[in-house]
């Protein structure tokens, strides 16, 4: 690939406007060329994404196919005290919550890597059958042999072929995944999720399974997903903006309409709730910093609050954010 092709398909990418062979030859240059992989990083750290959002709120999401927006190790500490975003009450608007992603978004870019194009395929490079790819410690971004990208929420565990079969495109999933399918009509993508497979010809969304592995969500954010029980028969088609609940043991499930930018927010680095109760908050919160927290309940504790906080801030500072919000005291426990 010549460097003015380059710089084009890189341009045309940001602007959302790359097609799937654009896309696919654009991650396949980055990872097989240290050149292309620096080009990648100086040309998207000179780009504003707040002009590409405003204009065509789908960017941020093209933008995460291609490189997950990680901060190096060096630059967390300044970002942290930087990127504090503001907890809002339920009754904030949209607007508000998108401008928050948005800057969020902006402070990153400045420290964006491709450190998962070459990360995503060093488990079980040796395996000729299906490997397993788990995140221990913290989210993992994983590239797929078809250019999928799939975001591993920690705890999760990921299993898939090294080479996808002619007829269709399958992966198994234990915990929470986002995923961002490459578009293959006559392959069809497969997500098994312990009794229920998701079927899917191109578009985003979230698969969780619960630790039991016998309640399964299903949250939609592009496309259109097709959910089937373990005899492959067809239960519901859900459209963007739908998440649905399965239950595996007795097969009954629920729809409802929901926000799937926040639900699946924690991909970006953002942790997110909505409508919550005080004690929803503070389990999400240990759940986050791994800590046990106590708290003194206000005298209002019939109240719900909606908000974010980034995943790199320091607990004090989401601590001293949530206490002003909810009128508590949250502190660790000693």
């Amino acid at each position: 690939m010549e460097y003015k092709q380059f710089e084009h398909t890189v341009a045309r990418y940001l602007k959302g406007k790359a097609t799937p062979e654009e896309e696919a030859q654009l991650l396949q240059a980055i990872r097989t060329s240290e050149t292309w992989e620096t080009a990648f990083r100086k040309q998207t750290s000179e780009w504003n994404p707040l002009e590409e959002i405003e204009a065509n709120p789908e960017t941020d999401r093209k933008w995460n196919r291609i490189a997950s927006i990680i901060i190096p190790p060096e630059s967390q500490a300044r970002t942290e005290e930087r990127a504090a975003v503001t907890l809002t009450p339920s009754i904030s608007s949209q607007r508000i919550w998108f401008s928050a992603v948005a800057a969020i978004l902006l402070l990153l870019v400045s420290g964006v890597t491709v450190y998962l194009l070459r990360q995503g395929g060093q488990e079980g490079q040796e395996n000729t059958g299906w490997q397993t790819i788990m995140a221990r410690q913290e989210d993992r971004s994983i590239l797929l042999p078809d250019g999928s990208s799939v975001y591993l929420r920690e705890g999760s565990e990921l299993s898939y072929p090294e080479v996808f079969a002619s007829s269709a495109r399958k992966v198994k999933i234990k915990g929470e995944a986002f995923f961002e399918v490459t578009p293959n009509s006559g392959r069809p993508f497969i997500v098994d999720a312990s009794g229920l497979s998701v079927k899917v010809l191109g578009t985003s969304f979230s698969v969780q399974t619960s630790a039991q592995g016998n309640e399964i969500s299903v949250t939609l954010v592009e496309g259109k997903v097709s959910l089937n029980d373990a005899r492959e028969k067809e239960l519901v088609r859900l459209y963007p903006n739908q998440k649905a609940d399965y239950s595996v043991n007795d097969g009954h499930y629920t729809v409802t309409e929901v926000d799937s930018e926040r639900l699946t927010s924690w991909r970006k680095g953002i942790i997110s709730y909505d409508n919550a109760s005080l004690d929803e908050i503070v389990r999400l919160i240990e759940q986050t910093y791994k800590v046990s927290l106590t708290y003194t309940r206000p005298e209002n504790d019939n109240q719900r609050f909606s908000g974010a906080f980034l995943k790199t801030q320091k607990l004090e500072t989401v601590l001293q954010q949530t206490n002003k919000l909810t009128g508590t005291n949250l502190i660790p426990a000693q």
